[in-house]
């Protein structure tokens, strides 16, 4: 059965419910258990040139150099891509974990926030699909040598590196994209004609149609995340909050939830008003059962 080829528009947002936000003094959030290798074949017949040896990701500690052809992927690569990959959504819901397990796979590769709706106007090299394309995969590497896909824990104290996979770099290049959870969801809110005009552009740069997975989180969750990073009120002086010293903000917190809830009314207008093919992921599930949730997205994106 031949591959259908299409743009993947990728939704990230939180369940729109009514809930009683003043409850949420602190919350865990989301905990990420190990994640099992996505097995691939590494011939090198099958592997493109312009990837990265397949050792590299038993020797992670010391990155590799950039390849010097990274700018310059051959225009059957280009040519190949199936699907152009978004995220939406809001901050603490469970995107970059996801993100970071497609750009995993050795047929996809996932940039970790990028912004490109964000860069669209202000950058107008990439409204071309080489430039595009490039640009995105370059991302992804720099995050497998460089940023949040290495061993090294960043300031909230996780990594989002998969250990022996194929993050930033690729074997056949089926899948591309940005990660770049709330910033659309963001923009959209603030102006959705402004966005809506955006993504026409970058959908005829890229030429593919559009289909949707739309990742949901309790709202709970989100927001008392959210609210952990902005410390807490102890005698006047701002600490971290803890059980001890849970977050006492709650003007803060009615903030965050506003925000949240406005937003996610934004993204589900979104959904309705472009009429997109939708795959719903529910990050609790994926905590609990990430093999099965990537095979869901993989059977989804046809990779």
């Amino acid at each position: 059965m031949a591959r259908g080829r299409g743009l993947v528009l990728v939704f990230v947002a939180a369940a729109a419910c009514s809930v009683p936000v003043l409850c949420l003094l602190l919350s865990g959030g989301l905990s990420v258990p190990s994640t099992p290798s996505l097995n691939s074949r590494q011939s090198a017949q099958s592997r493109s040139q312009y990837s990265l040896d397949s050792d590299i990701h038993s020797e992670i500690n010391t990155p590799p150099s950039i390849p010097a052809k990274l700018s310059s992927l051959p225009q059957d690569v280009l040519d190949g891509v199936e699907k152009f990959v978004f995220f939406v959504g809001y901050s603490r819901s469970g995107h970059s974990i996801i993100g970071s397990m497609m750009d995993a796979h050795p047929d996809m590769v996932i940039a970790h926030e990028f912004m490109l709706f964000k860069k669209w106007l202000s950058q107008p090299m990439l409204k071309s699909k080489e430039n595009l394309f490039n640009a995105l995969y370059r991302d992804s590497l720099l995050d497998a040598t460089e940023g949040m896909r290495t061993e090294d824990k960043d300031s909230k104290g996780y990594t989002l590196q998969m250990e022996q996979s194929w993050q930033g770099r690729f074997r056949t290049l089926r899948v591309i994209g940005d990660k770049s959870g709330g910033m659309v969801a963001k923009l959209y809110t603030k102006d959705p004609e402004d966005v809506r005009r955006t993504y026409l552009e970058i959908a005829d740069t890229v030429g593919i149609p559009i289909r949707v997975l739309h990742v949901v989180r309790n709202p709970y969750d989100i927001i008392a995340t959210q609210l952990l990073f902005n410390g807490s009120s102890v005698m006047g002086q701002k600490v971290k909050a803890t059980v001890d010293h849970p977050y006492n903000n709650t003007a803060g917190l009615m903030l965050k939830a506003h925000a949240l809830f406005r937003r996610a009314s934004s993204v589900m207008a979104m959904l309705k008003e472009w009429n997109l093919d939708v795959l719903e992921v529910h990050s609790a599930d994926h905590v609990r059962d990430p093999k099965g949730t990537m095979q869901r997205i993989c059977n989804f994106l046809e990779v």
